[in-house]
């Protein structure tokens, strides 16, 4: 994986070139209080627990979809990331019958996201299996975005579109820290960039999340 320049030729989401429209799973509340809990015990575990949530909602918003956002604001006028609405909405335990319940975070399972995208936008996702880069390619062409998921480390990303003069796909890495050497790539205009090569490093699902 590496950043490049897209080309004119580039197809992906309704607004895969919109500069906005980017969540980073250590710029909101739920992956703030999980930060501080952990600091308090004392504990090791790692605190990055959001990059499904940031990545779903990067994908879906990007993709036009109606942005929970306009729902909820605060005094001070900021309102409610969408990240932080699903987490809480996929964690919340009036919702256990609707997702895996558990000691483990619901949002680390991918086929959770079928029924965020359903019931929080009405958009239609399905569990994609044939994880292959013309696959994806193929899928982002007509405007369907794709999470897919790391082996190594186990990470959520959004894949956002395909260039086919370059013959890559450019995503958002949710955890912003590592964006392959610097946060701001994008906002400079450089897109993460994942080559052919990278395919073996995925895990054997993700969500394709589908144009109405």
């Amino acid at each position: 994986m590496s950043t490049v320049i897209a080309s004119k030729s580039t197809k992906g989401i309704l607004y895969w070139n919109d500069r906005k429209i980017r969540y980073e799973q250590t710029e909101n509340a739920v992956e703030a209080i999980i930060k501080k809990v952990r600091k308090q015990d004392g504990s090791k575990i790692g605190y990055l627990e959001n990059c499904g949530p940031s990545s779903c909602a990067t994908i879906l918003e990007g993709m036009g979809f109606l942005n929970i956002n306009n729902y909820f604001r605060f005094p001070t006028g900021e309102s409610i990331q969408m990240d932080d609405a699903i987490s809480i909405y996929m964690n919340d335990p009036r919702h256990d019958h609707l997702f895996k319940s558990g000691d483990v975070f619901d949002n680390e399972y991918i086929d959770c996201y079928i029924t965020v995208a359903k019931n929080l936008f009405g958009v239609d996702a399905k569990r994609w299996t044939n994880n292959t880069f013309d696959s994806w390619a193929s899928q982002l062409i007509i405007g369907n975005g794709v999470q897919a998921v790391l082996k190594n480390p186990g990470h959520y990303i959004a894949l956002i579109a395909y260039d086919p003069k370059k013959d890559v796909i450019y995503f958002h890495d949710p955890w912003g820290a590592r964006s392959y050497g610097k946060p701001d790539l994008f906002n400079k205009g450089n897109f993460e960039v994942l080559h052919r090569s990278d395919m073996a490093n995925f895990k054997d699902r993700s969500i394709v999340y589908l144009t109405r």
